[in-house]
């Protein structure tokens, strides 16, 4: 180092002294990463600096949030985006969070376009990923962070922005996600098992996971993406929301759509949302079709969950004519969605997480006035129970396709119970209030909990200072109630 260069350490004094307490906290981070014998005096600079940002922050217009993705490159980033858009309405939002290579090395491709900004990191190497997630929350500053689905690379996340920040931390759970096989932990039984908590590898893996599901009710509150995981974890109730001010279906849509996919107008487009875990699904629904014997229906394909060998085998099933349509950017599905007569929105009942799952796409379709079929189950229950929504399974989805394809007033049906069910549960409207709700609600943990003094793993030490109580199965903490009036346990159309 020259004479004139200075160390990040006097920078963030000389920024903290001017005033510039952000940048000092940037300093100071970058100061404790390389020389971590200075925790203390640092620890302590930071604490300065960020009561002095916080106390700067109290009357400002609106507060900034962060909605936070454990992994970025794949499909649950889609609730990442929903949570930030729902955000828009009320406060200044970015997205955040980092990429695993295993799953790509680009933010998923249907929101890499949108408006909203993102910061990520590329996790090339584990043991790196503290230093590399420290650097990125010391650069961006926020009042709330939203994290999206309870993985450890989250749970890192939210304790550090505790941490330096003092930030609200709120977890959100949603219904595409491997952990909720997993058998979750606390920290303390952890430890009392393996003696030492697990190395910074794998973070994806089974025991970072087990780790992060026990520390739910150790952040500031909860949401659910729907009904069973509300009864599962208790907390607020924000469902897979679309803006409404931005689905108008119009006449014209149909026919353009169809157009630019070059579809002839006069066929009957059968639509399905595919990804891998559906593959099975998507067979036997073309298989289904082929039995119908009715060469006026397309099966249109979308996304790229079907792999070559799945798409050479449904060309070869005699009597369907398949469409293939690549993953598009989210806000062309409504549009995509027009050419479809109806939508299957299918999975599988046997996966273990099929009781929690609720298609993302299901907004998109109601508000765009498709008739859908769904597969029934207890997720999606709220929509069966008002009629926005017909049940199907494999016996029964040649009898129920037909039936909507050639009976004019059961297409109708669907189409204006769906919409009224979008609108009074799927809309911003319906799901902003309860969102912001959620934000002021009074803290699950104690202020104190930024503590940072003693530390195997600083961020996973200072989560213990509040520990989660009851089984992690349990109703969360009274904090996190659902905030559209008490518990939810019907549609508001029934209720």
């Amino acid at each position: 180092m020259t004479p004139r260069e200075k160390t990040h350490l006097s920078q963030g004094n000389e920024a903290l002294r001017s005033g510039h307490y952000a940048q000092a906290i940037q300093h100071f981070c970058q100061t404790l990463i390389a020389t971590p014998g200075l925790g203390k005096i640092i620890i302590s600079n930071i604490e300065r600096a960020r009561n002095k940002h916080n106390a700067g922050r109290q009357n400002a217009a609106s507060q900034k949030v962060a909605v936070c993705g454990w992994e970025l490159s794949h499909h649950v980033a889609d609730r990442v985006h929903t949570l930030a858009t729902l955000y828009q309405t009320f406060a200044d939002v970015e997205i955040i969070g980092c990429i695993f290579p295993q799953w790509g090395r680009e933010i998923w491709e249907p929101i890499r376009n949108t408006t909203i900004a993102k910061h990520t990191f590329i996790v090339e190497d584990e043991s790196r990923f503290l230093e590399q997630a420290i650097q990125l929350i010391a650069a961006h500053p926020y009042d709330i962070v939203h994290l999206s689905q309870p993985r450890a690379p989250n749970l890192f996340f939210g304790i550090l922005y505790q941490l330096i920040w003092n930030a609200r931390v709120l977890v959100d759970i949603d219904d595409d996600n491997e952990w909720e096989t997993q058998t979750p932990i606390s920290i303390e039984d952890y430890l009392q098992q393996h003696g030492q908590l697990p190395a910074l590898s794998d973070l994806c893996g089974k025991d970072w996971t087990r780790i992060a599901v026990g520390l739910i009710t150790a952040f500031d509150g909860i949401s659910v993406a729907n009904t069973p995981l509300q009864v599962r974890y208790g907390g607020s109730l924000i469902l897979h929301a679309r803006n409404e001010q931005q689905l108008h279906p119009t006449p014209d849509q149909k026919r353009t759509c169809r157009e630019q996919f070059g579809i002839p107008q006069n066929k009957k487009v059968v639509l399905f949302f595919n990804t891998p875990p559906q593959n099975k699904c998507l067979m036997e629904t073309a298989q289904v079709i082929a039995t119908l014997q009715r060469p006026e229906i397309i099966l249109v394909i979308v996304g790229n969950g079907a792999d070559p060998a799945t798409q050479d085998k449904l060309q070869a099933i005699h009597g369907i004519h398949c469409i293939f349509i690549p993953t598009q950017p989210i806000e062309t599905v409504p549009a995509v969605m027009a050419m479809a007569d109806v939508c299957l929105l299918l999975q599988d009942p046997a996966r273990p997480t099929s009781p929690y799952h609720d298609p993302a796409q299901l907004g998109d379709a109601l508000a765009m006035r498709i008739p859908v079929l769904c597969t029934p189950t207890p997720a999606l229950m709220d929509a069966f129970l008002v009629g926005a929504i017909l049940p199907t399974q494999k016996d029964t989805l040649a009898t129920q396709l037909t039936q909507v394809l050639d009976n004019p007033s059961t297409a109708q049906h669907l189409q204006d119970t769906g919409d009224r069910y979008f609108q009074n549960e799927l809309s911003f409207a319906a799901n902003s209030p309860p969102l912001l709700q959620a934000t002021q609600s009074p803290l699950m943990r104690s202020p104190t909990a930024c503590q940072t003094d003693t530390c195997q793993h600083p961020a996973l030490q200072s989560a213990t200072t509040s520990p989660p109580s009851g089984h992690p199965h349990e109703p969360a903490n009274p904090h996190a109630q659902n905030c559209r009036g008490g518990p939810r346990l019907l549609p508001r159309t029934l209720a």
